[in-house]
């Protein structure tokens, strides 16, 4: 499975699931679809203070990894980096609930990484995310910032969005109904300094056991950084 380019669109192909993400629109997140007809947005990514189409500045594919630039400009105090990534599902979790959702096979996992910088002395960058998902009472809720476990209304795909651990000070959840918004960052940072954040989520078409979500997590707290951090 590889990404691919066309003008400002990247689409994604699996044995399973079908991918499009506009890249100057990134507030629609990633277009995502399984081969039954399934349909999901991941990552809808908002730029607060900024105009409504982003201007792109490069965008390409290294090691698998999609990465799209969004340079600094007036309106936007910060410039702005998305690394995309495909991962292997891994697990020794066995369930009946997971054995019959078969999420190893026919599941997916997304990782993004968000990156921020800027040229000026005293900025506050924020990123927001708006997700719109009717939420499980899998995971626990040991972790109310690090995941979000939910239902895509009204394709009923099973989502999953995992915050690694070392990005939760930065990150807020504000939850109301089936409206979720997370708002990363938003604190002091200079000129120079990089900012950065990493989510990954699972999307899978029939619900796995809540001990399967612990374990994906758990990976994500024991993974190494990827060589693009």
């Amino acid at each position: 499975m590889s990404w691919q380019l066309s003008s400002s669109t990247a689409t994604l192909s699996t044995s399973f699931w079908s991918g499009v993400l506009d890249l100057e629109n990134p507030q629609n997140g990633l277009s995502l679809e399984s081969d039954n007809g399934l349909k999901s947005n991941l990552f809808p990514i908002s730029l607060m203070q900024t105009p409504a189409t982003p201007l792109l500045s490069e965008c390409f594919v290294r090691q698998g990894d999609l990465i799209v630039v969004y340079p600094q400009r007036e309106g936007r105090p910060f410039s702005l980096q998305l690394d995309y990534r495909i991962l292997p599902i891994e697990s020794h979790i066995q369930s009946a609930v997971t054995t019959a959702a078969n999420p190893l096979e026919k599941g997916l996992l997304v990782e993004l990484w968000i990156s921020l910088q800027t040229y000026l002395l005293d900025t506050h960058p924020t990123i927001e995310m708006d997700l719109h998902l009717n939420r499980t009472s899998a995971p626990p809720s040991t972790h109310p910032i690090a995941i979000l476990s939910g239902t895509c209304p009204p394709s009923g795909l099973h989502v999953t969005y995992f915050v690694d651990p070392h990005d939760q000070r930065d990150t807020k959840w504000r939850h109301h109904d089936v409206h979720h918004r997370a708002t990363f960052f938003g604190h002091f940072m200079e000129k120079g300094v990089i900012r950065r954040a990493r989510l990954r989520c699972l999307v899978t078409r029939m619900p796995v056991c809540s001990d399967f979500i612990a374990d994906q997590y758990q990976q994500l707290v024991e993974s190494p950084l990827p060589l693009t951090a």
